[in-house]
């Protein structure tokens, strides 16, 4: 009895998380016509890497910033940093999101 939500109800408002959810969807009906697992762990990991993502850049957005060093530069660069810290926190053990999904699907 497994206690995951579906996939089919994940909410995605998030375009990116979306995209993500949607291959997720695919991988799990492709999975009964022998998918091999190394695309199953792909998949997970980068569903773990966006919605990772798409967490702190929420958190970022609810503190409070000062005006004094605000600029479109250091934006683009946390932007790209989380992107990158996230990606490499889901190929390895990262929050175990993937381990979990991938354990579900296979």
């Amino acid at each position: 009895m497994s206690e995951f939500l579906p996939i089919s109800k994940i909410p995605t408002k998030d375009t990116q998380l979306a995209s993500s959810v949607e291959k997720l969807k695919g991988m799990s009906s492709q999975l009964k016509k022998g998918v091999d697992d190394k695309k199953l762990k792909e998949a997970a990991q980068e569903f773990e890497s966006i919605l990772t993502f798409t967490m702190l850049k929420h958190m970022r957005e609810a503190v409070p910033k000062s005006d004094l060093l605000k600029s479109s530069a250091e934006e683009i660069y946390q932007s790209m940093m989380d992107q990158e810290v996230t990606k490499s926190a889901a190929k390895t053990k990262g929050l175990g999101i993937a381990d979990m999904l991938y354990r579900q699907f296979s």
